[in-house]
């Protein structure tokens, strides 16, 4: 496991989907499973269906046995507050360790400093890049004990990229072009993650 935290030459790469509409988000990850592959990458989704995969383990459980050099989940984010929310922007996330949540299936590496140091680099690089590919709001640079990130054993990122229920951002995300301004935004940050 040790070896697989430090960047070499990309050998893997796993993305999330957890959308609260599968079908009107799911192309951006399709289209983010394309540009990687065609770029050498290997991609393993860990679904490329409207199914429901245990979001507390499962879907860690599912990265932890690859040998994958990342975990990335994809979201669009809501407030559930309607349409008008009034809240847009892109957020990404890496792990914060708190010691009142304890990481049920991956004690080991939930808090391993390397682990930790490798995601917030994943995290902030993939953040700025899709910040100048969309010039969206930076909605920040966080940190959050989210099972995705605490249960997984390899640097994993969270990103939100933009709010369903805010009516404005809503109709962009929506759009095939915008979409493909946030694939070219991940990709840009995946390759300086390798690259520095």
């Amino acid at each position: 496991m040790g070896s697989q935290l430090v960047p070499t030459k990309p050998s893997r790469l796993i993305t999330c989907l957890e959308h609260y509409n599968l079908k009107s988000w799911q192309p951006c990850s399709m289209q983010l499973k394309t540009k990687l592959e065609s770029l050498g990458y290997k991609v393993i989704m860990s679904r490329s269906s409207d199914i429901d995969v245990d979001f507390i383990t499962e879907r860690s459980r599912m990265s932890n046995e690859t040998n994958a050099d990342m975990f990335i989940s994809i979201h669009f984010n809501a407030t559930g507050h309607g349409l008008d929310s009034g809240e847009d922007g892109i957020q990404t996330y890496t792990y914060l360790p708190t010691g009142n949540i304890p990481s049920v299936i991956n004690k080991k590496w939930h808090d391993n400093p390397t682990r930790l140091k490798y995601s917030y680099k994943l995290g902030s690089y993939i953040h700025q890049s899709v910040l100048a590919t969309t010039h969206a709001k930076d909605a920040g640079l966080l940190a959050k004990s989210f099972a995705v990130l605490r249960e997984t054993n390899k640097p994993a990122v969270l990103l939100e990229l933009g709010y369903m229920d805010d009516s404005n951002e809503s109709k962009k995300i929506r759009t095939k072009e915008y979409q493909q301004k946030l694939v070219d935004g991940i990709v840009q940050g995946i390759q300086q993650y390798y690259n520095n």
